[in-house]
């Protein structure tokens, strides 16, 4: 990510009731890890939010699937929430990410049990709810979503 977009993107805000979900932004890109790769979320060439692929994601969960990448750190910025948006960068991932990471045929990713808003944009773009939860979130159980890329 360019030095300019990345000022951007610290700019960045979610909703206050998020941040019990999400991690700080400059937080999150502070502590940049050599499997993770950040992407923006653009709209009529304004960067309006920002997600994380882990490419190593498979090997820290058990609950994934073999050459399953992981979606971190997705939010669209609060002046944007409620339009769609997430749901529909959701649903372009499914074209994007076989193109970006062509060894790898699903992604997932934890959504917690109490964010109904962040559940209903990662269910309308086309990720499925395994019917399994996580312990592990640091605000309690999450559900466990997953999108086929192929």
């Amino acid at each position: 990510m360019a030095s300019t977009d990345q000022q951007v993107v610290r700019k960045l805000a979610v909703e206050e009731y998020q941040h019990a979900y999400v991690k700080p932004i400059v937080q999150t890109l502070a502590k940049k890890e050599k499997d993770r790769d950040y992407h923006l979320i653009i709209e009529s060439s304004r960067i309006i939010g920002f997600f994380i692929i882990d490419r190593g994601y498979s090997n820290r969960y058990t609950f994934t699937e073999r050459e399953e990448l992981g979606l971190l750190g997705y939010f669209i910025d609060s002046r944007h929430q409620g339009k769609g948006f997430g749901g529909a960068a959701c649903r372009k991932l499914r074209e994007y990410l076989p193109e970006k990471y062509p060894d790898y045929s699903s992604i997932a990713l934890t959504v917690n049990c109490k964010n109904l808003p962040a559940q209903r944009a990662y269910l309308s773009g086309g990720f499925q709810d395994t019917g399994e939860l996580f312990q592990g979130g640091r605000s309690g159980p999450q559900h466990i979503y997953r999108m086929r890329l192929s």
